[in-house]
């Protein structure tokens, strides 16, 4: 009598044991900079890579919507809570270069009062860059010179808070292709 050696030899954690069971992606996908964790460029398809998006947004529950908006429609999302968190990561994309060429964002999508001074001059100034990256900005503020001095510095567009998720997956769309 033969015994079947192949199924006693699978252990019961073994993804080949269970094909129901899904890898998680866990620390070992990411690249870790400046406290933000950014996609490897292995990751990340040739055929169909999904768009990066940068998000800064200091409010944890506007964060956690606009996040999972943009993650259902099969975008990357990096987020960021300050100013000095996004500074941190686009100051490591320029350091590290090409070791981090996958981890480019597409798109930085802006709280325009982020904790820390110069989100807006530090976003125009990257705009002014010889490879600029979109941004779009998030206002709670009525300000109509706001939006005129954002549009004039760079920004693609300026969204009123409440955010509605439809109207910003549309311009994210348009924006990032």
């Amino acid at each position: 009598m033969e015994s079947d050696t192949s199924a006693s030899s699978q252990r019961p954690h073994d993804i080949r044991a269970n094909p129901r069971k899904r890898r998680r992606r866990s620390d070992r996908d990411r690249h870790w900079i400046g406290g933000l964790a950014a996609p490897k460029a292995a990751h990340l398809s040739l055929r169909h890579a999904p768009s990066i998006i940068l998000l800064a947004e200091d409010d944890s529950e506007i964060r956690a919507v606009v996040a999972h908006a943009l993650r259902s429609d099969g975008h990357e999302v990096i987020e960021a809570t300050s100013t000095i968190e996004l500074l941190d990561y686009l100051a490591a994309i320029i350091f590290f270069g090409s070791l981090l060429e996958g981890a480019i964002p597409d798109l930085i999508l802006s709280d325009v009062q982020l904790p820390g001074d110069g989100c807006l001059d530090l976003l125009s100034g990257l705009y002014q860059s010889p490879t600029p990256i979109p941004y779009v900005l998030m206002t709670a503020l009525a300000d109509e010179e706001l939006r005129v001095e954002a549009i004039q510095r760079g920004a693609s567009l300026v969204l009123d808070k409440p955010l509605d998720c439809d109207h910003l997956r549309t311009a994210v769309r348009q924006i990032v292709g």
